[in-house]
């Protein structure tokens, strides 16, 4: 008898008819896995934010003030601050950061790694390193571009210095008519002025706290946690458009979305200009100063470029 043989293997056209629909498969899909995978990470940036203020408000229920940034002392010319060799101790910072850590290598590297954020103020509240650190952000050297660029892979988020060492409940700027003008930008690039009432009171739901600063602004060049009105935030969630450069000009600073935790205890993910400067955040709710005559000082240190 004859076996009559059988064809088992694919012919040349059969494979590439399976490989051109596995391609055109994965180009549907990747879009939106991308988007996907992006969203999971904003949520989890949110979620850490949210973690953050339960633990500041922690604090506050306890010292009956806003933990410290490194302002505060900075402004006295306690900056910076004599870093005990204690590991145990904690720092009066909110962060750790209490000295001027110098690149991200070399003995200055180790050292903030064994302050920030393990020493801060309000670690004990929070008891968790990884919620410092915003999932999108990768570790490696500081880039000045819109985007954000690499982070220091211990800390993403900074405090609004003009708050640090207040009562929630004292949080308002003193009678003065001149004001305190800080013009900055909305989503659209249309000026804001700063409110410029002689008084000024904010609600727990209006005053900012924690931001998503940029990390060539945050501890990367400058190491510290410390959002003042000269610093930038960074919208690299959600981004619904893109940013447009020419050369190292930006033309249009694109959108997106940035987190940001508020005194109420919320955290919120606030579409933005991927590239937004401090004062164009100050500027919608009005500038938060000291009361009495350490105004003029204050403002003379943070806001000469606005004079």
């Amino acid at each position: 008898m004859c076996n009559s043989s059988r064809r088992t293997a694919f012919t040349l056209i059969e494979v590439l008819v399976v490989v051109a629909i596995i391609a055109l498969l994965i180009a549907i899909l990747l879009p939106s896995l991308t988007r996907a995978r992006d969203q999971a990470r904003s949520a989890m940036c949110k979620a850490n934010v949210r973690q953050i203020m339960l633990g500041t408000l922690m604090y506050v229920h306890d010292q009956k003030t806003l933990p410290g940034s490194q302002t505060v002392y900075y402004r006295n010319g306690l900056w910076p601050i004599a870093r005990p060799t204690d590991l145990k101790r904690t720092l009066p910072v909110w962060d750790g950061a209490v000295q001027s850590y110098a690149g991200s290598g070399g003995k200055d590297s180790q050292l903030f790694k064994e302050d920030c954020p393990q020493r801060g103020s309000i670690f004990r509240y929070t008891r968790d390193r990884q919620i410092y650190v915003c999932p999108s952000e990768r570790t490696g050297q500081p880039s000045d571009t819109p985007e954000g660029g690499d982070g220091n892979g211990r800390n993403s988020y900074s405090m609004n210095a003009y708050i640090a060492h207040k009562a929630p409940d004292k949080l308002y700027r003193p009678t003065r008519p001149a004001g305190w003008p800080v013009e900055g930008k909305d989503r659209n690039g249309q000026p804001v002025p700063s409110p410029q009432h002689n008084s000024l009171r904010w609600t727990d739901s209006q005053m900012f706290v924690l931001v998503e600063e940029h990390p060539y602004r945050n501890k990367n060049v400058n190491c510290e946690g410390n959002f003042n009105v000269t610093d930038e935030i960074v919208a690299r969630h959600s981004i619904l458009k893109r940013p447009r450069m020419s050369g190292a000009t930006i033309i249009d600073p694109g959108l997106g979305r940035t987190n940001i935790g508020y005194l109420d205890g919320r955290s919120d993910s606030v579409l933005m200009p991927v590239r937004t400067m401090a004062s164009d955040l100050f500027a919608q709710i009005g500038f938060p100063v000291l009361e009495g005559s350490e105004c003029l000082d204050f403002l003379a240190v943070f806001l000469a470029k606005f004079k």
